[in-house]
Parts: C-alpha cells; sequence; structure tokens
C-alpha cells in the first residue's frame, strides 16, 4: 500500500472518530458549565485637552454565544468606573453589549489631572440554541479589567482640519475624507409618497433638494435627445403646425429620472412611463457629461435606492434601483444594470409610492380602507441572506437570480380604526401618514382625515372636515413637511395649515387669489420654513407658521399664443434647491404647440427671477426639472431632448512672442477662453471650443447654440486676469481684459527688465463657468547699444589759384578754342 493510501485510509478513520464524538457530545445530557471571562477596556486619544471628548471602547474577551445578527442575547450589565483627579467617582452604565461582546461610550473630562477608567461585568448565565450551533447552557464568570489612565491636559488637541466645500468643478467619487461635502453631494431617488399625482420626485415629502448647489444661469453643459421631436414637416400642415409626440399627459418620456452618485438613470420609452407593454430598457448617463455608461433592455426604472448597511462586519452603502410596474417587482444593481432578483405576490393595494427609512430600506405603506387595516413593507426584510454564514457574519449579500415572496417584506400589519368612506394615503412626512377620505352631500364637501404614526401605525387623530362648496375629484391638495401640513380649497382659492401631531388648525385661511386661474392647483412644496403653492396662475409663496402670503411671481404675458393672461403652469412642474425655485410652464397638449413657454429659476426669498430659457415641460403626470449635484436634467417638449444646465468647463490660451525680445520693446499677449461643455449644438458643431460668454447674455447664446434662435446682435466674453513673474521673483498683476465674442482677450504690455517672463491668463469662472488658467513664457533681453554720433563730412576746399597761373591758364583755353575753329572751317571747305 503506498503512503497516498495510507493516508487516505487514516483521514478516513479520523473523520468517522469525529463524527462519533460529535454524536456522543449531542447525545450527552447538557451541563450547566462554568466558563473565564476577561474584560478590556481602553480610552483614545490620549492625552487629551480639557473639555475635549474621549471614546471609551471595552469588550469581552468572548462574543455572547447565541448572538446571530440582530437576534440572540447579548453581554448584560457592562459598567464603566471612572475616577477623577479629585478622587471622586463617576460610573457610566449598566450597559449592554453589542453582537460581538463590546460597547463604546463617550465622555468629556472637565478637569485637568489623570483619570482611571475600569470596566466590570457581573457574569452572566446563558441557555439557548448557539450561534455556530449545539445548545448552550453556560455560566459565564464575573471580570474586572485592569485599569487604564487617561492624562488630561491643558493644551488642546488640534482637530481633523476642516475641509472647505469645493468652489470649481468637482467629480465623484467624493473622497471618504471630504465629509463636509454632503452639504453639496445630494441624489436624487425618484421617492414619492401618498397622492402621486404632483409627481413628487425627491422624497415623501417634497420637490426640495436640501443637499445640492443649482444653476444660477441658463447654461447648458449638454442635451441628448429622448427621440423624435420638433416640427415634422410640411406635409402634416402649413405653417408647421405639427410636431412630434411629447407625452403629454399621460405617457411622459422622462419619468422618472433618478439620479445616484453622479450618474442620471431614465426609462427609454416609446410611449410612456406607466405601462408595461413597451418596456423598452433604461438608459445610464454620466450627469455631467451625457455620455452613455449602459443601456439595460427589457427593464424599467421606478425608484433608486442607496442602501446604507451598518452591521459589525459591513459598513457602507450599495446602489440598486428597481422596477415596481406590475405584480412582480425587480432589483437592478445601479452600477452595472445586471438584475439580482425578483419579488412575487405583491399585494394588488401596494402603490408604487416609497419612504427611504433610516438606513436607505425603501418602506411602502398599505392601507385597506374597507377592512381596516394598515401595514408597512421593509426592502432589507423581504431580502433575507442567501447563506447561513451571512447571517452569523451579519453581511448584506442579497441572492442572485431568486424570486422572493413579497410578503415577507411586511414588518406590521394592524387593525386601525373605521372611518367613514374608503380612505387612501394622501401625504406622508413628518413621520405620519395622512389619510383622507372625501364624500359630497349636495353643493357642500367634506373630507375625513385620520394620521398614523408612520413607524408604528397607531392611529394619531380623526377629524372630519367640512367646506361649504365641492372641492376637487381628487379631495382636498398639499403638503406635509415640517410638522405641519397644508390643504388647498379650489373654490376659494385658499390655503388652510394643520398641526400634523394633532390635526389642529394653526392658520387659515389665507386671502384668496386674484386670478380666476388660481383655482386650478397644480403642485406644491415646503422647503425655507415656507410653503410653495403652483397654481395655472402663477406661483406662490407664504409663510409656513402664519400663513401670510409672502410674494407671487407670474409668467411673462401670452398675448396671442395662449388662452391665459400669462403662460400658465402645470403639476409637478418645479422643483427648490439652493435657495432658488425652478419652474416651467405648461399645461397644453394641443397642437400647433404654443410658443414662448420658459422654465424660469426665482429667488425663493424674494420671488424674483433670476434666469429664464425656452422650454416647455408638458403638464400631467410627469418629472419635475431634476437637481443634484449642482446640475439641472429636465425634459423639452419643443425638441424631445433631455437638457443639462450647469456650470461648464472652459479652456484659456495665452500666447506671446516666441522669439526674444529687447528691453523697451512693446509685447502682445493674446489667447482665448472657451466653453468646453460637452454637448453638441444644434449648429451641427460640439459647444466644445465655442466662446465663453458673461452671464448677462447666457440665455440668448445659448438659445443660439442649441435652440436654433437667432444668434444675439451684441454679447460679450469674460474677464481674464493677466498677472506675471518676471526673472527677480517679483509677482504683479499687469491688468484684466475682457474677451470678445470670439473667445479672444489680447493686451499690449512692456517688460521693464530683462529675463526670463512667465505669463499667466486667468478666467476666474463665474456663475456659467468653471475657471481655468493658461501660462506662457517670454524671454526679455539687453536693450540695442547706442549708436555712434556721425559728424557731417566738410566740403572740400577750392585749390588757391595765383594770377600768374590763371593767365597761363587763360592763354591755354583760348589757343585751345583757334585750334578747334580752324579744324572746323577746314572741314567745311
Amino acid at each position: 500500500m503506498n503512503s497516498t493510501k495510507k493516508l487516505a485510509k487514516t483521514s478516513i478513520i479520523a473523520l468517522i472518530l469525529t463524527l462519533t464524538f460529535a454524536a456522543t457530545f449531542v447525545a450527552l445530557p447538557v451541563v450547566n458549565a462554568e466558563e473565564d471571562t476577561y474584560a478590556f477596556i481602553t480610552v483614545s486619544p490620549n492625552p487629551v485637552g480639557v473639555g475635549q471628548t474621549v471614546s471609551i471602547i471595552a469588550w469581552l474577551d468572548k462574543m455572547p454565544p447565541t448572538a446571530s445578527g440582530p437576534a440572540g442575547d447579548r453581554w448584560e450589565g457592562l459598567e464603566v468606573t471612572i475616577e477623577k483627579p479629585d478622587e471622586k467617582t463617576e460610573k457610566l452604565g449598566p450597559i449592554t453589549s453589542d453582537p460581538v461582546g463590546s460597547m463604546w461610550a463617550s465622555y468629556t473630562p472637565t478637569m485637568i489631572g489623570t483619570y482611571t477608567f475600569q470596566l466590570s461585568f457581573p457574569g452572566q448565565h446563558i441557555e439557548g440554541p448557539g450561534a455556530m450551533g449545539g445548545y448552550i447552557n453556560e455560566t459565564y464568570l464575573p471580570s474586572t479589567s485592569r485599569k487604564v489612565e487617561l492624562t488630561v491636559q491643558e493644551e488642546q488637541l488640534e482637530p481633523w482640519p476642516t475641509v472647505e466645500l469645493p468652489t470649481d468643478y468637482w467629480e465623484r467619487p467624493i473622497n471618504a475624507e471630504n465629509r463636509e461635502w454632503y452639504q453639496i453631494a445630494g441624489n436624487w431617488l425618484g421617492l414619492s409618497g401618498g397622492d402621486n399625482f404632483g409627481a413628487r420626485y425627491y422624497n415623501a415629502s417634497s420637490n426640495f433638494n436640501p443637499y445640492s448647489k443649482a444653476p444660477n444661469t441658463g447654461h447648458i453643459v449638454w442635451t441628448k435627445p429622448l427621440t423624435f421631436g420638433g416640427i415634422i414637416g410640411g406635409e402634416f400642415g402649413g405653417g408647421g403646425t405639427s410636431s412630434y409626440y411629447h407625452g403629454h399627459s399621460y405617457e411622459p418620456k422622462f419619468i422618472p429620472p433618478v439620479i445616484m452618485q453622479g450618474r442620471l438613470y431614465y426609462n427609454i420609452y416609446p410611449y410612456g412611463g406607466f405601462s408595461t407593454d413597451y418596456p423598452s430598457g433604461i438608459k445610464c448617463v454620466d450627469l455631467r457629461t451625457g455620455e452613455t455608461i449602459w443601456t439595460k433592455d427589457d427593464a424599467n426604472i421606478r425608484v433608486g435606492q442607496i442602501y446604507n448597511h451598518i452591521s459589525p462586519n459591513q459598513y457602507g452603502g450599495i446602489a440598486y434601483f428597481w422596477d415596481t410596474l406590475g405584480s412582480t417587482w425587480k432589483m437592478y444593481d445601479a452600477f452595472t444594470g445586471d438584475y439580482i432578483l425578483s419579488m412575487e405576490n405583491v399585494s394588488s393595494l401596494a402603490s408604487d409610492t416609497f419612504v427611504m427609512g433610516p438606513s436607505g430600506e425603501l418602506l411602502t405603506y398599505i392601507l385597506d380602507g374597507q377592512n381596516n387595516w394598515l401595514a408597512m413593507w421593509n426592502s432589507s426584510l423581504a431580502i433575507p441572506p442567501p447563506l447561513p454564514f451571512s447571517t452569523w457574519l451579519w453581511m448584506w449579500r442579497p441572492p442572485l437570480g431568486e424570486t422572493l415572496d413579497w410578503r415577507d417584506g411586511i414588518q406590521w400589519n394592524v387593525t386601525v380604526p373605521d372611518v367613514p368612506g374608503d380612505e387612501s394615503i394622501k401625504r406622508i412626512g413628518s413621520g405620519v401618514l395622512l389619510a383622507t377620505t372625501i364624500g359630497f352631500a349636495g353643493s357642500a364637501s367634506w373630507q375625513m382625515e385620520a394620521a398614523f404614526n408612520a413607524t408604528t401605525g397607531e392611529q394619531m387623530w380623526v377629524k372630519n372636515q367640512t367646506f361649504p362648496t365641492y372641492t376637487t375629484l381628487w379631495g382636498l391638495q398639499g403638503s406635509m413637511m415640517d410638522g405641519v401640513y397644508t390643504e388647498f380649497i379650489p373654490s376659494l382659492t385658499q390655503w388652510f395649515g394643520y398641526d400634523v401631531k394633532t390635526g389642529d388648525k394653526l392658520w387659515g385661511p389665507t386671502d384668496s387669489l386674484e386670478n380666476a386661474w388660481g383655482m386650478y392647483w397644480t403642485g406644491d412644496n415646503i422647503a425655507y420654513g415656507r410653503l410653495y403653492s403652483l397654481n395655472i396662475d402663477g406661483l406662490h409663496c407664504y409663510n409656513l407658521t402664519t400663513g401670510a402670503r409672502l410674494w407671487d411671481f407670474y409668467s411673462e404675458a401670452g398675448g396671442l399664443e395662449v388662452v391665459y393672461p400669462n403662460y400658465p403652469f402645470d403639476v409637478g412642474g418645479f422643483t427648490i434647491a439652493d435657495g432658488k425655485v425652478y419652474v416651467v410652464t405648461g399645461h397644453s397638449h394641443v397642437q400647433p404647440l404654443f410658443r414662448g413657454a420658459k422654465l424660469y429659476c426665482i429667488d425663493a426669498e424674494t420671488g424674483k427671477e433670476i434666469w429664464s430659457i425656452s422650454g416647455w415641460l408638458q403638464g400631467g403626470w410627469v418629472a419635475p426639472p431634476t437637481i443634484a449635484d449642482g446640475y439641472i436634467v429636465t425634459q423639452n417638449c419643443y425638441d424631445n431632448q433631455i437638457y443639462c444646465f450647469g456650470k461648464g468647463l472652459t479652456e484659456t490660451t495665452v500666447t506671446v512672442p516666441e522669439a526674444v525680445q529687447p528691453l523697451g520693446t512693446s509685447i502682445l499677449i493674446k489667447g482665448t477662453v472657451t466653453d468646453q461643455s460637452p454637448g453638441d449644438t444644434c449648429l451641427g458643431v460640439p459647444a466644445a471650443g465655442t466662446p465663453a460668454v458673461s452671464d448677462e447674455y447666457m440665455t440668448e447664446w445659448m438659445e443660439y447654440l442649441y435652440m436654433q434662435k437667432p444668434c444675439p446682435t451684441y454679447y460679450e466674453g469674460v474677464d481674464v486676469k493677466l498677472e506675471v513673474l518676471d526673472s527677480n521673483g517679483n509677482f504683479y498683476e499687469i491688468g484684466t481684459v475682457k474677451s470678445d465674442g470670439s473667445g479672444v482677450f489680447k493686451k499690449m504690455w512692456t517688460p521693464e527688465v530683462e529675463g526670463e517672463y512667465t505669463i499667466i491668463a486667468t478666467f476666474e469662472g463665474s456663475e456659467s463657468y468653471w475657471s481655468s488658467y493658461a501660462e506662457t513664457v517670454l524671454g526679455v533681453g539687453p536693450a540695442p547699444a547706442p549708436a555712434e554720433p556721425i559728424e557731417p563730412e566738410k566740403p572740400a576746399e577750392a585749390p588757391f589759384i595765383t594770377t600768374e597761373l590763371a593767365i597761363i591758364v587763360a592763354a591755354v583755353i583760348v589757343a585751345v578754342a583757334v585750334i578747334v575753329g580752324f579744324w572746323i572751317i577746314r572741314k567745311r571747305k
């Protein structure tokens, strides 16, 4: 027998013996045993400044043996004894450990000197099934850690330096050390709560994104076609009266846009966003460039999710998106678009509305008003770990390719008191579910309202509201946020405000709106302690505490284009971020589309227009302008394209003569500042390379580049700062110039000393563009040597002739003349 066979035989015998011993142990009766424990404690930082907080971390050497994920025992009665420099004693506890047997606490010392910390464990008996198998019947003995000293000094430890928010271009991912950037790094998950008429898509309470900057001009970064758009052609009516279908009112083509981690997700629908008959796919594009990252066929997106799973062994967010149309829901990976799992047996009462839980879990509520029960479904409860080890190790791993039972996600199901009529959830916010039922009695209408705790389902209050006249087919409309819910009565064009905890009226009625079209409410949001109400007639702002009307904004007069005094506003068409309100005119879907509709940016504080640009967002069940990372994306129904607004990248160039110039010579500095946005203009040229234009002329310039409007007759470029570093190390500014309509700038300048120069041209950015700079070098040589002065030539002196010499010369001349005359006469003969 060779050695390999011996080894195999030995292994088999060992395995049999192991199994035999295991079976023997299982068969034996469980005996109570005792086991020692060892306690440990640390305090940091050490040393620390007086008044600064330290972290106390303490643990036992053993995990609670029955702990398994959120279930099982924990160590109980942990206590920390603190001895102060004045010999007084303070105790923290009793404290319950976490699943791995540790605890954490913070403490702030108030005096200089030496503190001591000590952990004590009173001991504990544990019985039950062990996390790793078997049955536990064990007494764990008490233990005490050694004392740990903390030195507290007057000198303060320097905290981690604060990271300033970026003032120039930035991209994702954001380095995790830049914690302060959370203030500008909001996502847009496509959440909506309660009555979906009004299309809330930031969260369940409003279209207010508090974690994003937003554009201050109408600068366009890129456009991307959704489908054919604009005028069809002369075959379908003279005068350009027919244009391609844009999806109004119930088949919008850009719904719901979701933005996660700087990526934009949207459905590719030929006919609209609510039908499962045409699931033609999902497109994922880079928010900053419009470049397609991936396309997913035969899928829909309805909501995004970033699940921030926190457990002893796994920390951090994972991004998904969900298709929740129909009776089967599907989950996908947001990074790749890959399918993950499905959920069947979805309740027919489950609405397509979601609230984000504390860790990003998706929550949806089901209210059966006829049978008087209320339930909450939790996505994290519906998805169990795929393998037992995931439970033991506290790992989140959605099982790939499986079909799960949606009903397993029901976290609670409670019976609720009966109220007249059939209730439905209208609003979700401030930790409250507001359910309403509406009925009619002659010329009056009534609405029964019931509030439920969104965490437990417990009914908080019931109110019967009666109003003097018929309201609307959908009941009263309004928002619920910041502890207040609001209701609009169309027939009176008035608002009321109520306390979400009691249902008691806080204020109202407000003053009636003057314009009759104000009867038609089209959406509202709560932000900055204010209620913003969008009606067909205009946008109105109210104080959320008092109901006082603060300002009104009306679009431009419609003239002969529309049947309204001003261009109308329609459902779902506004969003709030960065102290600004973005609202779009629309409403009509008849051919031809009326001209002159716009996207407006309005100051949320004053109601004054900041900027506007051509564009038309259809009414109906639509997504509002969607904002994240400082960019807006929205559909322009004049051409069926997605438009992305935001600051554009720029490029600055600068040149000087290459040859070394003599000192004293004037130098021409010249260069360009150009827009480097990635979009393609409708002029058949890329946007990259077009001149950067001043904010004042941005709207007209963008309409020319992207919307086939006339080129502005006059526009200006941007300011460019010119600076110099000379050979002596002196750094100074030589002036600021403005580029022209072609993006070119220039300046004459005379160097003052010899040597090598660095010329720096800087465009410091604007509300429309990110900054850029460029530099070049210049050589300045010595000035020419002074020329030697040239003396004028002296005239030649006439030679001196004596009298005698003059008589002789004259005689010679006469003789010559006589001889010449003689020969001439002789020849004639």
